[in-house]
């Protein structure tokens, strides 16, 4: 497990514990003088840009142009899963980032393929309504949990076994999308507005990536 997940398995345990000592159950609290492991931050691991081509080349249409929104959108997992087409404007090409990691919404603008792409997902999605009278009203909800399909791509390209255990296969879409905004000279406050992150510092490890020499994703 992750330091991060035994972290949060052992205040599950500090809280069990401290309760069971209170109502008598145990004499002590053997919890107590357990401390929780000190994480790190988490360093960026964008996508090489022929790395991209090759996943791309090896996957379905449908899952290609999810991979294409993460890219051009920098949304997490579980924004793009959640993303209603309430919250996107096709006209003006934005799309509204809402029940977010830091719980600020936050709107970002579409790229032209992105804008493309969500056209054509809105007229399969009307499509499937009149057919079927059924109104979901998410964008992709579980298709865009693209990570198994991402992890198949690796594995018929022959995927160089180190850089696969040192990326995060849908995580990894974001971290391209921020590197590209460093690279571009995107200034900080907007990418920070972009990415949704709070904390500066978290953004400015982007900066680092991209002088690494990580090539830019596909637009």
């Amino acid at each position: 497990l992750s330091k991060g997940t035994r972290n949060r398995h052992l205040a599950i345990l500090k809280v069990l514990m401290a309760k069971a000592q209170e109502w008598g159950y145990v004499p002590s609290d053997p919890a107590r003088e357990v401390r929780t492991e000190r994480v790190g931050r988490k360093k960026p691991r964008p996508y090489r840009g022929e790395e991209l081509t090759l996943l791309l080349s090896e996957m379905l249409d449908r899952h290609s142009a999810i991979a294409t929104v993460y890219l051009e959108t920098g949304l997490r997992r579980g924004e793009l899963m959640k993303l209603l087409w309430s919250d996107v404007d096709l006209v003006e090409q934005v799309v509204t980032v809402r029940e977010t990691k830091n719980e600020d919404d936050r709107v970002v603008p579409l790229s032209n393929t992105a804008q493309e792409i969500l056209a054509e997902r809105k007229r399969e999605w009307e499509d499937e309504r009149r057919r079927t009278k059924v109104v979901d009203p998410k964008v992709f909800g579980t298709l865009a949990d693209i990570r198994q399909v991402i992890v198949r791509a690796m594995e018929k390209v022959n995927f160089d076994p180190d850089r696969r255990a040192w990326l995060r296969p849908i995580h990894s879409l974001r971290d391209t999308f921020i590197t590209n905004l460093a690279r571009n000279g995107i200034p900080l406050d907007r990418r920070m507005k972009l990415s949704g992150h709070r904390d500066p510092a978290m953004n400015l490890a982007y900066d680092a990536s991209q002088e690494s020499g990580h090539l830019q994703a596909p637009n």
